[in-house]
Formats: C-alpha cells, sequence, structure tokens
C-alpha cells in the first residue's frame, strides 16, 4: 500500500503511515499518547483529533453525534473513525494524559522490619592443603545456612573471591544466596513496591536497612491506549495472542522507567536494588508476568495462577540488580487480585472482629467484608464513570478537570490546580450528581428536570438557564464561560447521569449482596476502608447522598489512599506479612455476583437515587478558589 506522512503539531513529528489507517492506530504506532477509553470502539468520543490540513475520510452519522457542531467546523474529527487518504496534518486537541493526578501514598499499620533480601558481610579463610573444601561449603558455614544455590552465583562465586581476598556480601533471598559482591556493601540495599494499575502504575524505592521510602514516582499505564478497563486488555489478547508479549512491554517499560526516575533523583545505583514486590488486579499481575488472561473474561472467570509467584528479574527485564528477584503478591480470583489481598492486609481487615468494609473504587469495584473469621469479597463490573473516562466532558484527574463542585443559587467549582476549567474528573462528577439531587434539577430515577420543570421549584429559577435541550438530549451547563477567554464549555448530560446511576447501582448491589449473605445490617457494620485515589478525593456526603455508600455509614468511613501500593510495601519488608498476604488469599471466599439469587432485581432496585430534600448552598462550605 501507498505510504503517506502524517504530521503532528506542535512537536512537527512525522510519522510515515499506510493510506486507509486510522489516525488512532497510526498515533498508537508511533507512541503518542491521546486518550482512548473505548479502545477504538468509537463510544467515547475522547480521541479528538484536530485535522489542520489533508484528506482523510468522510465524517460518518455516528462519529457526528459523539462533536459538536462547532467542532465539526473546526475540523475536529475522532481518532479511531478518521482514515487518512493522503498526507496530514493535525494535532491533538485533549488535553494531554502524561499530568494526570495520581495517588501515590496509602495508610499501613505498624510491623517489623525484617524483609525477605538481607545482606552479609563475611570473610572467610582462604582454600589451604589442609582444608580444600569447596568455595560455597565454607561460606555456607560461615552464614550458618545449607540448602538450594543458583548457577549464576556458583559462576561468578571463584572470581569474585579471589579478586575480594575473600571479603564477600551475600546477599541473601530468605535462607537462599543469590549474589555475592567484593567487599563490605551492606549499607546499600534497596527494594521497590509497585502498584500496577489499570490507569496508573505508582512505585516506591525502599531502603531495605531502614524501612525508609527513599523516593517514589508515577506515570499512566501505557496499556490505556487499548482501553480504560480490563475487559478491553484481554479482548485484545483474545483477538491476538501477540498482544500479550506487548501488554507486558509496556507494563514493564513503565516500571524500568519510574525505577530509573527515582534512583536519578536520589542517586542511587539501581544495581543494589535486589527485590521488586508487585501488587495489582488479576488481569494486570497476569500481564505483567507475560501470561495471557484470555480465559479471565470468560466464565468461569478462572485465573492462571493464584499463589504469589517469585521470578528473577532479569527474566521479566526488570532493570534491577543483575540477580534481583520479583515477587508478585497472591490473587484471590480472577476478579479478586493481588491489590485486593494487599489492602486488606494494609487496613488489616482480615483482623476485624466486628462487622468492616474495604471499598475499592474504580472500573471494576471490589468489596470485601470481615468479621472474626469471616472473609469474603466480591467485585462489580462498575465501569469508568468514576474515573470519568465514559463521561461527556469526563477527563482523568489532571490540572484543570473540576473535582468539587456545589450548587445553590450559582454553581460554583474548584479545578486541580486553580486552572481554567477544561472537563470534569471523578470526584467532580459524584459532587455534580449529589448537588444536582439536592437541589431538586434530578429526580431520584435519575432524569433531569426540564427547565419548566425546574422552574417550579421554589427559590431555584437563578440556575435554572442551566437545563438545555430535551429528553435524552437534556444536559446541566456547568461552566458557561470563563472571564478570561479561557477552557471549555462543561457540562454533565443525561446520558452521563445514566453511567453514573449504572455505576452506583453496580457497586451498591454488591455492598448489599455481599451483606445479605454475611448476615448482617448496614447498620451493624463499624468500619468502611475507602481505597483507591478517587476514594481520596471524593466527599464520603456526596457517596452517601447518590446512595452509592448507604447514609448511616458515612460517618464510618475511613480513606486510606493507596492500599494496594501500601500492601506491597509491607510484603517488601516483611517475611511476615509476605506469608500473612498469602494466608489472606487463601482464605478469602469468592462471592460471584452473577450466581447471587435474583442479582437483577437486586441491582434494579440499587439504581434509584435515594429522596432528597433541597438543600441551598452553604456559603461556608469552603473548598478552595472558585472558577466559572
Amino acid at each position: 500500500m501507498d505510504r503517506i506522512e502524517v504530521t503532528v503539531l506542535p512537536t512537527r513529528k512525522v510519522i510515515k503511515a499506510q493510506i486507509g489507517n486510522s489516525i488512532l492506530q497510526i498515533l498508537h504506532e508511533a507512541d503518542l499518547d491521546i486518550e482512548s477509553p473505548c479502545a477504538g470502539e468509537g463510544i467515547c468520543g475522547k480521541c479528538k483529533v484536530q485535522v489542520l490540513q489533508g484528506q482523510i475520510s468522510s465524517i460518518e452519522e455516528e462519529e457526528a453525534g459523539l462533536l459538536s457542531a462547532s467542532e465539526i467546523t473546526q475540523g475536529i474529527r475522532l481518532a479511531c473513525r478518521a482514515h487518512v487518504l493522503g498526507d496530514v496534518k493535525l494535532s491533538i486537541v485533549v488535553p494531554g494524559i502524561n499530568d494526570i493526578r495520581i495517588l501515590e501514598q496509602g495508610n499501613m499499620p505498624e510491623f517489623t522490619v525484617d524483609p525477605n533480601i538481607r545482606k552479609v558481610f563475611i570473610n572467610p579463610n582462604p582454600p589451604s592443603l589442609q582444608d580444600n573444601s569447596s568455595d560455597i561449603e565454607r561460606i555456607e558455614e560461615e552464614l550458618k545456612i545449607s540448602g538450594e544455590v543458583r548457577l549464576d552465583v556458583l559462576r561468578s562465586l571463584p572470581v569474585t573471591l579471589r579478586e575480594s581476598e575473600f571479603k564477600i556480601t551475600c546477599v541473601l533471598s530468605g535462607e537462599k544466596i543469590i549474589g555475592i559482591e567484593e567487599g563490605d556493601t551492606t549499607d546499600k540495599g534497596y527494594g521497590v513496591a509497585v502498584d500496577i494499575g489499570t490507569t496508573t502504575v505508582v512505585a516506591s524505592v525502599i531502603d531495605l536497612n531502614t524501612g525508609r521510602e527513599i523516593g517514589t514516582a508515577s506515570a499512566l499505564n501505557a496499556q490505556v491506549k487499548y482501553g480504560s478497563d480490563v475487559l478491553s486488555r484481554i479482548q485484545q489478547t483474545r483477538r491476538n495472542l501477540n498482544k500479550v508479549g506487548e501488554l507486558k512491554g509496556m507494563i514493564v517499560r513503565t516500571v524500568n522507567s519510574l525505577i530509573g526516575q527515582i534512583c536519578a533523583e536520589q542517586s542511587i545505583d539501581r544495581k543494589y536494588i535486589y527485590e521488586l514486590v508487585a501488587a495489582g488486579n488479576s488481569t494486570m499481575m497476569h500481564l505483567f508476568l507475560g501470561i495471557s488472561p484470555s480465559y479471565i473474561g470468560v466464565s468461569p472467570y478462572a485465573p492462571v495462577f493464584r499463589r504469589g509467584l517469585m521470578v528473577k528479574a532479569r527474566e521479566l527485564e526488570i532493570d534491577i540488580s543483575e540477580f534481583g528477584e520479583v515477587y508478585c503478591l497472591p490473587i484471590a480470583s480472577g476478579y479478586v487480585g493481588a491489590d485486593i489481598v494487599a489492602g486488606i492486609m494494609a487496613t488489616e481487615l482480615h483482623k476485624a472482629n466486628e462487622p468492616s468494609l474495604l471499598i475499592d473504587i474504580g472500573t471494576n469495584g471490589e468489596i470485601a467484608f470481615s468479621c472474626a473469621d469471616k472473609l469474603v469479597a466480591c467485585s462489580c463490573a462498575a465501569g469508568p464513570a468514576f474515573e470519568g473516562a465514559n463521561i461527556s466532558c469526563g477527563m482523568m484527574a489532571a490540572e484543570g478537570a473540576i473535582e468539587a463542585v456545589r450548587i445553590g443559587d450559582s454553581v460554583r467549582i474548584k479545578t486541580i490546580g486553580n486552572k481554567a476549567s477544561i472537563g470534569i474528573c471523578g470526584s467532580g462528577t459524584m459532587d455534580v450528581v449529589a448537588e444536582l439531587l439536592k437541589c431538586g434539577a434530578m429526580n431520584t430515577a435519575g432524569r433531569l428536570l426540564s427547565q419548566e420543570e425546574f422552574l417550579q421549584i421554589p427559590g431555584r429559577p437563578a440556575i435554572a438557564h442551566r437545563l438545555w435541550g430535551q429528553d435524552r438530549q437534556r444536559k446541566f451547563i456547568l461552566v458557561e464561560h470563563s472571564p478570561s477567554g479561557e477552557g471549555s464549555v462543561v457540562h454533565i448530560s443525561q446520558d452521563d447521569l445514566r453511567q453514573v446511576q449504572l455505576a452506583k447501582g453496580a457497586l451498591r448491589s454488591g455492598i448489599e449482596a455481599i451483606l445479605i449473605t454475611q448476615g448482617v445490617e448496614l447498620g451493624d457494620l463499624s468500619k468502611v476502608f475507602l481505597a483507591g485515589a478517587f476514594g481520596k478525593k471524593v466527599r464520603s456526603e456526596s457517596l452517601a447522598t447518590i446512595g452509592l455508600i448507604p447514609e448511616e455509614l458515612a460517618s464510618n468511613i475511613i480513606l486510606v489512599g493507596n492500599s494496594s501500593k501500601a500492601g506491597a510495601t509491607m510484603a517488601l519488608l516483611s517475611r511476615k506479612r509476605r506469608e500473612e498476604a498469602e494466608a489472606i488469599a487463601e482464605r478469602i471466599q469468592y462471592l460471584e455476583l452473577s450466581d447471587y439469587p435474583n442479582y437483577e432485581r437486586l441491582f434494579a432496585s440499587c439504581l434509584v437515587f435515594p429522596e432528597k430534600g433541597g438543600r441551598a448552598f452553604c456559603h461556608t462550605d469552603k473548598f478552595g478558589s472558585d472558577r466559572e
């Protein structure tokens, strides 16, 4: 096929491409980031580009329905639906997704630092005619250990011993020697804890001698180009087995980059990093190891493995010490992964003597219940509404995203970085839905009122003009204009409210189902741990208002941050906690909601929003600078 050139502004990068390929495919193959939560299915409307010059395919009805008339006039197209027919010059108009705000920290209980990796300096006697025992035997005698020895250790041992005049540092993983270093290097020993999320990856370098966190870095999971949820990634592997290696490589490159960034900032030589501990959902753990997750996506949703796995770092191409190791925390099932096992350990949910919940709100909302000897977990397909992926003006938590909203006689917003608004992230979306319900602009069925209906509510005419359109085309305008001329018009539509309603229904029905099976009433719950980036920023009041979390639990909520990375850190620093993680995974009883009796009826009942009376905006309710 004929080759053409695609020039991407403002970098002026020129990409050689084939005629007929979609712009999204061309950008992906060139490793250029563009948000595409639906993985190019043409349904999210996020992959917008402005075609400045050149020939592309004509716009079709479905694509036009996801763009405004103004956008079409400006030459804006969806990259997944526009195909190149000749040389093209374009710019990516959707804000970059590399500047997202990522939650890096999580709460941890106290524990004794006793890492799996330890270093011991020894100075054994050299061999002689009177004592000609083997090199490894005299080392084992000094260390008071005996057992399996790695072949690479034996290969390096004779030269290292003699060049160092028998003054060496042994690196041990448990009771196994994994490496030998010249001289005394016991003061240099590091590990890495990694949270591999569907959307983001967070890594921390930890001093194994002190347990101190040296540095933390985070980045977008490069796999988002293949969709915002795990099912999109699974579908990629089912369509093409070669995608497993590609997806694995994306995670590994991201992890290596984060480690390199921290090492450069903290002046650490990565050859002294001896272990990496990873936690993530079941699909991410499979892909990190280069194992196909294909069958997690079909009934009976069986993973390839469940136990924790230890592999050599170089087998995964993780760039740490040449004899470094990677430990992957265990998973409980195909949809209750190592991130939940880590979260349970970090919150000590498994030790709860009174009914308690851990809720990790994300694309796949996971819920764990514990009381005495019970430990039960379920997963519900909440969808990406909580992260803004399938919301018309939704975006990730980046600068310019609306993260908080209050509605009264006026609409007040707070944006990340106090920048001009360009969209709305998950916490802002929950606020909007809650505020619309409280002010009466939305009913309990999730329907936006028309402007005429809203005007019938006493004391509400001041914001009635923000209700536009009819029926399914109805929307509520959050940002009409910016005084500086910057920013974008931001709204929430009737379809957006439906997406939030479905996500809320999925999560709430999961909570209800797990409590019913355990014979526990909502009022019996002692603690509710809320994990994840979304849970760290959203107001518990908003979650209670929309009924995602029962109102009576709002005061019991404990925000725990990135519990997945916290649990990985604990497993890195404590052999006892690592064993605990294995025991937790074995102990978890998985509740499959698709098998729950009358689940469809329960789900339908959980879609309804609670009754809320109108509430005027409280002007003392401060949340930072406001922008309109």
